[in-house]
């Protein structure tokens, strides 16, 4: 977990620069001289007037941010707690700093805290243990709690903005800081940092809302409201490079009760029957690379000699067309990349049958899913006719399952919009593993992965895209999209995968021990 330094007020800015120059030393990240202390306490001092400089709006924006990344990305709890509970004193009439605090409050249940003992214990040549065996029902618990988090936290607002934030719209918060994010790293957000929106994303939202109010799943008052609020953006926005639009203070109030909102969620209970089609009825191959010698996995089980699982006709009927019902048509995409939405148990992906299909592949995987917990699952929506998927990257994960969710008929080309999986793999125990692992491109993560891919000779495994398909391979092996040819044909018509990350980076099975073996060596 990264290192992090607090800035309070009456801080010494001389003893802050001294602490951090001891802990740069302490992790081999450099010395302590005299040059380099003094630029510590010239950023410190930048960083400390610029925020003294802002608003008071400004600064209660950059302190639920802050919040959020404490929580999030630290999982330190209590001092993000402390940040909403500071700015909603200021503020004791806000509903929108009372939601974030009961969302935040809501989600310190689900989430394992920094440094926490009871989790995992770590042992020699990477094996590991947990502390207290994991209770059959914390899968499905962890469900229940991010879709409690989710319903608090995107709830639609009773009232317009300046009705329901005379106060700190007054203090000069901008009118962008009110819309919840929906990202896990604040800093991915485009909205509450920069005040920008994908065109891309007001354009499938409108037209998801047109589909809602044709269904009548939603109120004809609020899909009026919401697709005259999103044409108004999309006609007079100023347009900015990237696919970004740039809404005005006037734009970002109309779309207050609309943008990153659970306007319609669709029901999506548990099946009384399995979601998973019976044994006999799934089509299973293990694909290996042409290399001479396949690289082997720590995974391993099935996937101990490099292979990758494909696994056809996964779901049942019924669990198929629940799930796509449930991800096509719910307004739960607050992730935006520049040419697909993502969504996640951030942004409220989290209903009961993604529960049980979770709970169900770790029976049918036990090889290689043993109880490892389910780190996380999102899914990504690609924009209409886009032909670019997800750059090259690994995942902060032990084993990946991915799945195809959007019928067959509306991919033109039947040998792409898959998944190409590399022999490369990046190590899992490296420092520098999270580079591989971020937001948008980067050229120096991408250098990184290409020779690491060229090393490897380029051998891989390329599995084509089709509906109700699974590929599940080792979360540390280079991975990226196929080059897509979908039909452009409207928002239920879309590229839709979902991915389910089992266990943290390196929690194996087959170097899972006992806690107590662990802790006498």
């Amino acid at each position: 977990m990264p290192s992090r330094i607090h800035i309070r007020a009456g801080d010494s800015i001389a003893a802050l620069a001294e602490a951090t120059c001891r802990h740069l030393q302490s992790v081999g990240a450099g010395g302590c001289q005299l040059r380099e202390l003094t630029d510590i306490q010239e950023s410190l001092h930048a960083l400390v007037e610029g925020f003294n400089n802002i608003s008071l709006g400004e600064q209660t924006l950059k302190q639920l941010q802050f919040g959020w990344d404490l929580f999030l990305t630290y999982r330190a709890f209590e001092e993000a707690r402390l940040h909403f509970i500071t700015a909603l004193a200021r503020f004791p009439t806000s509903r929108y700093l009372l939601r974030e605090l009961a969302a935040a409050s809501t989600l310190a249940f689900v989430l394992p805290r920094s440094g926490d003992a009871n989790v995992l214990h770590w042992g020699a040549n990477g094996t590991w243990a947990h502390v207290t065996p994991p209770k059959v029902s914390a899968l499905a618990e962890a469900f229940d709690g991010w879709e409690t988090y989710s319903t608090v936290r995107f709830q639609q607002p009773l009232m317009f903005l300046s009705e329901e934030e005379p106060e700190l719209l007054r203090a000069h918060m901008p009118p962008h800081g009110f819309f919840p994010c929906g990202e896990i790293r604040t800093t991915d957000s485009n909205v509450g940092i920069l005040g920008l929106v994908y065109e891309h994303r007001l354009q499938h939202d409108m037209e998801l809302i047109q589909v809602l109010r044709d269904l009548k799943l939603i109120q004809a008052s609020t899909a009026e409201g919401a697709i005259a609020a999103y044409s108004r953006v999309l006609g007079s926005a100023e347009h900015v490079d990237g696919g970004f639009l740039r809404p005005t203070h006037e734009h970002w109030h109309s779309l207050y009760p609309f943008h990153n909102r659970r306007l319609y969620v669709h029901p999506s209970p548990r099946l009384s029957l399995p979601a998973l089609n019976p044994y006999a009825e799934l089509d299973i191959q293990l694909l290996r690379s042409q290399a001479p010698t396949p690289a082997s996995s720590r995974a391993g089980g099935f996937l101990a000699t490099g292979g990758v699982l494909v696994i056809d006709h996964l779901l049942s009927g019924d669990a198929l067309m629940h799930l796509r019902d449930f991800a096509e048509l719910s307004t739960i995409w607050y992730q935006e990349r520049p040419h697909y939405l993502g969504a996640g148990f951030s942004t409220g992906f989290s209903s009961p049958l993604l529960a049980q299909i979770a709970e169900e592949l770790q029976g049918l995987l036990a090889d290689v899913l043993c109880d490892l917990p389910l780190a996380n699952v999102w899914a990504f929506k690609y924009e209409d006719g886009s032909d670019m998927g997800i750059d090259l990257h690994a995942d902060a994960a032990a084993v990946n399952v991915n799945l195809w969710i959007t019928p067959n008929t509306v991919n033109l080309d039947n040998a792409t919009g898959g998944l190409v999986i590399f022999d490369a793999s990046v190590d899992e125990r490296s420092s520098s593993f999270e580079l591989f692992n971020q937001v948008g491109f980067d050229t120096s993560r991408e250098s990184a992965l290409s020779e690491l891919i060229s090393r490897s000779g380029s051998a891989n495994v390329t599995v084509p895209y089709r509906q109700n398909r699974a590929v599940i391979f080792d979360s540390a092996r280079i991975h990226t999209t196929q080059r897509l040819d979908f039909k452009k044909s409207g928002v239920r018509s879309r590229r839709i995968n979902i991915t389910f990350l089992f266990g943290a980076k390196g929690t194996y099975c087959p170097l899972r021990r006992a806690a107590t073996v662990v802790l006498d060596e």
